[in-house]
């Protein structure tokens, strides 16, 4: 004799158990958000499983749609709800240092801070090129920790050349033995960050071959934040652009390696198309993402890479 399972009907269909009327909108609230605190950031909730917690469908009222949406301490990615941690900073080194920490701050990932003060720790974080940030200035949602954070000040013993023209520093051998790819120099009291690989610019297709052949060859060894030649580039132009060609303002690669960057901040649509150009012609498969409001392209993986 066939038995009708009704536990089974009740936990697959939530309409039939619900008329559509919530008693006490804040307990709901309260209890979401309690659910996703237990579960932590690591874990995620399926809407369908909050609202058989809940005992209600929350995509049905609006008010509880608009509280997921909206509240940042949840992010709702349909079909799943996940909880946001706060991050208790003082100072916006601080905030960096817990995003280090956080097994999510290399990561497209929104953050948010107990301190009043968070937002503007996180726009400077993005200002000073150490965190890539949405294209919003407003927004909480980070891209990942830009490049990799050895540490952010380097102190130099010795002696180096600056190139007003040209954006770059000829170091002495002792000084580039100290210098790694995401340090900082500091020149009249002015920081500058060493985010490119020291290869010779303007940037030319040969130029974009070897980087991605570097990429490739030091992915599965040696870090790519390696110690630099005597030649580095510095991020941004040093007293006018200078040099021929096509000015490229900073290079380098995210933390995933993969990660080609090429920033042509500022530069005229002519410009631009011209570096879109001499991608191509490097046959590398690029797309175009915007980075702290910087027009960069991004390296594709290949199918024979």
């Amino acid at each position: 004799m066939n038995q009708y399972n009704w536990q089974n009907d009740a936990e697959h269909d939530i309409d039939d158990v619900y008329d559509g009327k919530i008693d006490d909108i804040q307990r709901v609230k309260t209890e979401i958000l309690d659910r996703l605190r237990m579960a932590g950031p690591d874990r995620a909730i399926s809407i369908q499983e909050m609202d058989r917690i809940v005992g209600c469908s929350i995509e049905d009222n609006d008010e509880l749609l608009d509280y997921i949406s909206n509240d940042r301490r949840i992010e709702y990615s349909p079909p799943n709800l996940r909880f946001i941690p706060e991050i208790n900073a003082r100072t916006s080194d601080d905030f960096l240092s817990e995003l280090i920490g956080r097994p999510d701050g290399v990561k497209r990932t929104t953050v948010i801070g107990s301190n009043p003060n968070a937002d503007g720790f996180l726009i400077s974080l993005v200002n000073r090129g150490v965190v890539i940030g949405a294209q919003d200035d407003r927004s909480n949602e980070i891209i990942g920790l830009f490049p990799r954070l050895r540490r952010f000040r380097t102190r130099l013993s010795g002696t180096a050349k600056v190139w007003k023209n040209c954006s770059y520093i000829e170091m002495t051998k002792n000084v580039s033995k100290e210098v790694r790819q995401g340090d900082a120099i500091f020149i009249n009291n002015e920081v500058y960050r060493v985010d490119s690989s020291p290869l010779k610019m303007p940037l030319s297709v040969t130029s974009l071959k070897s980087i991605g052949e570097a990429i490739d060859k030091h992915e599965g060894g040696k870090s790519w934040a390696h110690e630099v030649s005597n030649i580095i580039y510095l991020d941004r132009p040093y007293d006018g652009e200078g040099g021929e060609g096509i000015p490229i303002y900073r290079f380098g690669v995210t933390n995933d390696i993969r990660t080609l960057w090429l920033d042509n901040c500022k530069s005229s649509d002519k410009r631009r198309d011209d570096v879109k150009k001499q991608i191509k012609e490097s046959n590398l498969q690029c797309d175009r993402v915007l980075v702290t409001e910087r027009d960069q392209y991004k390296r594709m993986r290949t199918p024979n890479t």
